[in-house]
């Protein structure tokens, strides 16, 4: 599957060569240790889910040993990336890494705003002072900056998204306004825009993105290869196996840089509730760092054909604060308003004794963790059409903590087999969560949430288990 994949995109290649004037062009200066970070909107950041381009790129330089970051942001434009509140009050993870250069995806964004004359260059002047801040912020004035377009808007068929010939008509002017941009201050340009519409023209229907803006996995795949062979001018042949091997340490090293850039609950890392626990979330962002460190070095041995071993070893990478618990430790009067004498956790039984049932009601038990042990920190439930009950639970909650095993939050499916008001079979639906917070039925499937996404999974052979 995945060699006739490559092989289908790079035929589409052969054809939509991306338009980059490779002979006096500026390019990407690429050398041993670069610190090379991806910025913008979700163009860039959707590439953590495929890890293509990354891939890519390692395969290419292997004997450079570039260190790569996804920074990208959802909806992030040159002139407004929100953040959290107090974001950095630990640390800011982009002035850690301290790249060195950058691949900027902006201006899909911002033609939202429109393309007239005047917003356009009100763009422009944002995004130069952009490049100037990261550079001296970040960057000791001497980063490189590669400017990507955006890409084209695809056509679905789809009556609810945009007109894509609209779209594209404003994407023009963006992508035109950006290689402009690139030419007067010398910086390499890479068109995905004019490439990616011929790909999306010639084959139409909603092959290459799931809404029109936002890339699937083959799209992802089509992008990668275009801004491979813009960056570095050449094809490159490409062995199956190692790729897939490199690629899942590439997504794993993703996921792992994500839960830093974008630790999952930061009201407990950095927010309102940050005061009650000072020494864990630092602990935890140097592991995460050092971890992502072992599988750049892993990856760089995959790519340079060194042995390794199966798996990487986290063994030096430190270990996390677990502070010891507060209850008890409270003053009388705070103790008296939040928390109660002892812990005790009642029976299913006991909590339904402890309950005021109003009369002519009655409380019966359906499901428990004691019968189900898989029915960990359950925080939504919802009866589908056939009277099954569906069950999001996050055990995980508030967020994983670094080297523990990967998140396994689930979405639980339990039935009444016998008509006796019990559940008497728990069904895995999916088992690859991170903190689900709410899920609803959709379109013969289900949307729920993988923080920080939402997924759409969907049974499709009948065995109840997402497919």
């Amino acid at each position: 599957m995945r060699r006739l994949g490559h092989l289908s995109v790079l035929l589409l290649l052969l054809s939509f060569t991306p338009t980059v004037s490779m002979a006096q062009a500026p390019r990407l200066e690429i050398r041993d240790g670069l610190k090379l970070a991806s910025v913008g909107n979700s163009l860039g950041e959707r590439m953590n889910l495929y890890g293509n381009f990354e891939t890519r790129l390692h395969l290419r330089q292997s004997d450079h040993h570039i260190r790569f970051r996804n920074f990208c942001w959802p909806a992030d434009e040159v002139g407004h990336r929100q953040r959290p509140s107090s974001y950095t009050t630990i640390d800011d993870p982009v002035a850690i890494f301290a790249p060195e250069a950058y691949l900027c995806f902006f201006g899909a964004n911002e033609s939202y705003a429109g393309d007239d004359q005047a917003t356009v260059d009100a763009f422009i002047a944002s995004y130069r002072n952009y490049m100037s801040d990261m550079n001296s912020t970040y960057s000791g004035g001497k980063a490189q900056f590669v400017l990507v377009s955006p890409i084209a808007f695809e056509s679905t068929g789809n009556a609810l998204h945009p007109d894509a010939i609209e779209r594209n008509k404003s994407l023009k002017i963006y992508r035109d306004a950006i290689k402009k941009l690139a030419d007067e201050d010398h910086l390499p340009f890479v068109d995905l825009f004019t490439a990616s519409k011929e790909a999306f023209d010639a084959q139409p229907g909603a092959q290459y993105t799931i809404n029109g803006l936002h890339l699937n996995g083959r799209g992802d795949q089509l992008v990668s290869e275009l801004l491979d062979r813009s960056l570095f001018s050449d094809s490159q042949t490409i062995d199956d196996d190692l790729f897939q091997t490199i690629q899942k340490w590439v997504n794993d090293k993703s996921w792992l840089h994500l839960q830093d850039y974008r630790m999952l609950n930061g009201w407990y890392v950095y927010g309102g509730r940050r005061t009650w626990d000072t020494e864990t979330f630092p602990s935890e962002y140097r592991k995460i760092r050092k971890m992502v460190e072992v599988r750049d070095q892993y990856i760089w041995d995959l790519a340079a054909g060194n042995p390794v071993a199966p798996q990487p070893d986290d063994s030096a990478t430190g270990e996390v604060v677990v502070p010891e618990t507060m209850f008890g430790t409270r003053d009388d009067n705070f103790r008296a308003m939040r928390e109660p004498k002892e812990l005790v956790y009642p029976t299913p039984e006991e909590s339904i004794g402890m309950m005021t049932i109003p009369e002519g009601m009655e409380v019966k038990l359906f499901a428990s963790e004691r019968e189900f042990p898989e029915l960990a920190n359950p925080n939504q439930i919802a009866f589908d059409a056939k009277g099954r009950l569906w069950v999001s639970c996050m055990a995980n909650y508030p967020q994983w903590q670094p080297g523990a095993a990967p998140p396994d939050d689930r979405l639980l499916i339990f039935e009444d087999t016998d008509g006796d008001g019990k559940a008497d079979v728990c069904k895995t639906f999916y088992d690859k969560l991170i903190c689900p917070t709410g899920f609803e039925f959709y379109d013969g499937g289900v949307l729920v949430v993988d923080e920080p996404r939402i997924l759409f999974l969907k049974d499709t052979d009948g065995d109840d288990k997402a497919d």
